[in-house]
């Protein structure tokens, strides 16, 4: 159940809130916000859900979608429920888009937080050479 997620996952979590896109090539661009977010994945909620294991895109739009900085990645639906949906982050798409995902993280975290470790953890993630805004 999503309500619990943040009591499942070890990875510290962040609780900003952030426009995201979720984009699926059955169900178009959906926006949603976030509810947390870690080095290994997001919790989102008001969009509709996408079923368990289902992939998509995933855009962060930093500042708001107008500003410009934007986190891209893929993911893949953990857990889904009518309260929103967790998705695993499965590629980050570009290196400025890891150091952005990074940054958000760091400066968010609590001073107790091992968010260095957490991040040479997370660079297992598969990395796009990619920049953003070209085309898939």
């Amino acid at each position: 159940m999503v309500e619990n997620l943040t009591d499942q996952r070890k990875s510290t979590r962040v609780f900003p809130h952030i426009e995201v896109e979720l984009t699926h090539p059955e169900m178009g661009i959906i926006p949603c916000q976030t509810r947390d977010i870690s080095m290994k994945g997001i919790a989102i909620d008001g969009c509709r859900s996408f079923p368990i294991g289902a992939e998509c895109g995933i855009i962060f739009h930093l500042g708001g979608k107008d500003a410009g900085n934007r986190i891209e990645l893929r993911g893949r639906v953990a857990r889904s429920d009518s309260n929103g949906m967790a998705l695993e982050f499965t590629e980050i798409l570009g290196m400025e888009s890891f150091e952005h995902l990074r940054n958000l993280i760091f400066y968010n975290a609590g001073p107790d937080d091992d968010i260095e470790n957490e991040v040479r953890d997370s660079l297992g993630l598969k990395m796009s050479g990619r920049h953003q805004g070209a085309s898939k």
